[in-house]
């Protein structure tokens, strides 16, 4: 006698649930894997912008300054906005080499950010400065001139006019 019930049997069912269970695991693995990228990414962006700032100030900042110093000066335990705090994950070195490559004022400045995931990571920013003396002004050139009008044109861009000398030669066309 022919049964007239319909429906899945308990292997379809164990089957249908097996591959589910293979597809969300990809999908799972396929999460972590970019949760993971995402973190290292924020990371390695915080580092280079640590170094980054750093460079920036040693660039602002007379040659004179004990930060120009010869050796190799850390900030530990820095977090991701430069300020030192107790769970800060980065150290910040640098490494100031005067007369580099035997240029006498040129310095080279190198920055390692480094911070522990599973292994230790570091970025290095290096960077030339060339320490040039304040150049000499007159006090006359101190003073600006302020800029020629601007005049709107039918287009509504705006263009400058530029007045000639008068001791100019008109030109023919």
């Amino acid at each position: 006698m022919r049964s007239r019930e319909r429906g899945f049997s308990i292997v379809e069912v164990l089957v249908a649930l097996l591959l589910t269970a293979i597809a969300f695991s990809g999908i799972v693995m396929t999460a972590v894997t970019a949760m993971r990228a995402n973190a290292k990414g924020q990371r390695v962006s915080a580092a280079t912008g640590l170094a980054r700032a750093k460079l920036e100030k040693l660039r602002t900042i007379s040659h004179s300054d004990t930060a120009w110093t010869v050796g190799t000066p850390v900030e530990p335990q820095l977090n991701g906005a430069g300020v030192v705090a107790a769970p800060g994950i980065f150290t910040r070195r640098w490494t100031v080499e005067p007369n580099w490559d035997n240029r006498p004022r040129l310095s080279r400045v190198t920055v390692v950010v480094a911070w522990q995931d599973a292994i230790e990571r570091s970025v290095t920013l290096s960077s030339l400065y060339w320490d040039r003396p304040a150049p000499f002004r007159a006090a006359s050139t101190w003073s600006r001139r302020p800029p020629p009008p601007a005049v709107s044109s039918s287009a509504g861009h705006r263009c400058r006019v530029i007045p000639r000398p008068s001791s100019a030669v008109p030109m023919r066309w």
